[in-house]
């Protein structure tokens, strides 16, 4: 894709998701043109990162819900009584 520097700004965002995504971009800027390409040209699968997550099953989260529903309402009735 080639632009001009100033559709590349108002762009530049989306432009850069496209870079990430191996999609050289092309601008000219002063007369010159210019290419934009990623340094390793890596997918964006390979920027994931691993998260820390706890399992827990359905029961306790029904449970953690309704303990959670009960401290919001009592919560809710002491402010509303002020």
């Amino acid at each position: 894709m080639s632009m001009t520097a100033t559709e590349l700004r108002k762009k530049l965002f989306p432009m850069l998701d496209s870079v990430a995504g191996g999609n050289p971009v092309d601008f000219s800027y002063k007369g010159q043109q210019m290419r934009i390409v990623t340094e390793t040209g890596t997918s964006k699968l390979a920027r994931l990162r691993p998260q820390k997550y706890t399992l827990v099953s359905e029961r306790e989260m029904e449970t953690d819900a309704a303990k959670m529903s009960e401290e919001l309402q009592a919560d809710w009735l002491a402010k509303w009584d002020k």
